[in-house]
């Protein structure tokens, strides 16, 4: 029957499946049996290691884990060093032996006194203990053995070079600890000093200067400061028998008046203090300094004091405004005297104050008001200047004010002259704070009425448009909406007849896309070209007559005319866009 057919080819499906996996363990076993077979310390586990004893021509050096840190017991009483610890543990679990064999006597494998001893304790009571003798000829390998064992191996010489360092190297030279994984956990920094003291603080968040004056620091700022000290090694340590680069005796005298103490406070952690105090020749100073309350002294050169020695101008915020571009409802680009006002309309529009139908580019508005926003601080120069005319900020050069469009609240930025070598560069300050900085500014701010203008000044909406009237060759011209088509009215008819609409379109678009090379009234130019009479006008009317638009073409010049538009302005507008213009005309009313 089919349903035996079926049970049988089920019950052979399971036992090849259940071979399949039998077969799976088997062969994972035997390469983990590989494995832990050519493992130098099988089955001890970096991470669980509680205790370490190195005996070598050094002396006994004993660690001990403690918590989440190594500190050294033997020869001396200290803090270790948790990367130089956990290299020898990583080293050591994860090596290889190799070439084992069984041997009669140990003394020609330096094994009967050997050169290292190694003892390793973890929190599940394993005990793993190592010998290294001499080193294997051309192989690059050194023998070694485990204590009591009759069998000798080769283990790589690098394990051995990992465990001949000297007490000094596993003591721990970093001089302040920092977590760069959760650097959003720490509080407050100070740095004390006799006659510039500086404090931070983390709002929530977000760091604040708190001493010598209340101010926004730059999170990034603060944070990088962190990483970077984190980084910093003492070059040494001061002991009894120091006499190079000082003396034990002259860095304690040195500690007794402090030229720093630098403090780091964590949530739920201790406070991490560094006592610095200073020695030798001005020209070419020591720095010694004591953690916490640690015994050791530890010393290192100018430069790494420099990198703890900074003021409230490096965490200073480098944003110079707190509106952002939609908030912003006014804006004053000063240059000089020239002065360009722009408010936002009802419709949200920007706008000339003062002068309202005049055409603005709102793209050109926006580029350059999200430039001005996002300029940020390069360098703190000088906080209080005795005399801002040096900078170029008395009188300053360019003004910068931003309005919120509640009128709450106004940011200002002055521009000077720029920093020498360096042209994009400028010295600025922010509106009511003496503080001297540099920005960098672009091209795109230096900004007159003629930059942000819509250079489109004679675009209109075909849509509305009713009635054009055309002054052209001593002719006029006029053409009427009727319905979907244009109606033509040449000189000396009485009777409209039909324009030709793609004809029309194109003159339409040609105007919409005439631009100016120069803005008269934007450059405060008052432009005097008499003629007597315009070689050219259009004008377009919508509904009730109201004037869309108005081109009247005067002075021709080498290579532009002088154009006005319906408002009286003046511009000067390329001679070839302007006989596009006629070309097309004369062929729509031909």
């Amino acid at each position: 029957m089919s349903w035996k057919r079926l049970f049988f080819a089920a019950v052979a499906f399971v036992l090849a499946v259940g071979l399949y996996v039998v077969d799976r363990m088997q062969a994972e076993k035997s390469v983990y049996a590989a494995v832990n077979e050519s493992s130098l310390a099988p089955g001890i586990n970096a991470s669980e290691v509680q205790e370490i004893e190195l005996r070598n021509r050094f002396g006994v050096i004993r660690l001990v884990r403690e918590g989440n840190e190594w500190r050294m017991r033997q020869p001396t009483d200290a803090p270790a060093d948790p990367e130089t610890v956990e290299q020898l543990l990583v080293n050591v679990t994860g090596a290889r032996k190799r070439n084992e064999i069984e041997v009669g006597t140990l003394e020609e494998y330096g094994l009967d006194s050997p050169s290292v001893q190694l003892t390793l304790k973890t929190t599940k009571g394993q005990v793993f203990e190592l010998a290294v003798g001499l080193a294997s000829t051309y192989t690059g390998q050194v023998f070694a053995r485990y204590p009591g064992a009759k069998h000798v191996f080769t283990i790589s010489e690098a394990i051995k070079n990992t465990l001949m360092r000297q007490p000094a190297d596993f003591q721990k030279t970093r001089l302040l600890d920092i977590d760069s994984g959760a650097l959003d956990s720490y509080t407050a920094i100070k740095i004390d000093r006799p006659d510039k003291p500086l404090e931070l603080r983390n709002e929530r968040g977000q760091w604040q200067i708190s001493v010598p004056e209340v101010a926004p620091a730059e999170n990034t700022v603060v944070e990088e400061f962190l990483r970077r000290i984190g980084m910093l090694r003492a070059a040494g340590f001061v002991t009894q028998a120091s006499d190079q680069p000082t003396s034990l005796a002259a860095a304690l005298e040195a500690l007794t008046r402090p030229v720093m103490t630098f403090e780091l406070q964590r949530a739920a952690a201790p406070a991490q203090k560094l006592v610095v105090g200073k020695v030798g020749a001005p020209s070419r100073p020591i720095y010694v300094a004591k953690r916490n309350q640690e015994p050791e002294l530890l010393y290192f050169g100018h430069e790494k004091y420099e990198e703890l020695d900074v003021n409230e101008n490096y965490f200073r915020s480098r944003q110079l405004f707190t509106l952002r571009p939609s908030d912003v409802g006014y804006v004053v680009f000063e240059i000089g005297r020239a002065r360009t006002d722009l408010h936002r309309n009802e419709r949200d529009e920007w706008e000339f104050v003062g002068d309202p139908t005049r055409r603005v580019d709102q793209e050109k508005v926006n580029v350059r008001l999200e430039a001005l926003l996002k300029m940020r601080v390069r360098e703190y120069v000088d906080s209080d200047p005795r005399d801002p005319s040096i900078y170029g900020l008395m009188p300053p050069r360019f003004r910068f004010t931003v309005t919120a469009r509640d009128k709450s609240r106004s940011e200002i930025l002055e521009i000077g002259k720029s920093e020498p070598q360096n042209v994009t560069s400028v010295y600025a300050r922010r509106g009511g704070d003496p503080m001297v900085f540099t920005v960098e500014m672009g091209r795109e701010l230096i900004v007159l009425p003629e930059s942000l203008a819509d250079p489109n000044f004679a675009a209109f909406d075909v849509a509305r448009a009713n009635r054009i009237e055309i002054e052209l060759d001593a002719q006029k011209y006029e053409l009427r909406r009727d319905g979907v088509e244009w109606k033509l009215l040449r000189p000396g008819q009485t009777l409209y007849t039909t324009a030709d609409l793609a004809k029309l379109k194109r003159v339409c678009e040609t105007i919409n896309r005439l631009k100016f090379e120069k803005d008269f009234a934007a450059s405060g130019e008052t432009v005097i070209a008499p003629v007597e009479r315009p070689t050219l006008k259009i004008t377009v009317y919508g509904d009730g007559d109201a004037v869309l638009s108005s081109v009247e073409v005067g002075k021709r010049l080498p290579k532009t005319s002088f154009v006005k538009d319906n408002r009286g302005r003046t511009y000067e507008v390329l001679n070839s866009e302007l006989d596009l213009l006629v070309a097309q005309l004369r062929s729509l009313l031909e």
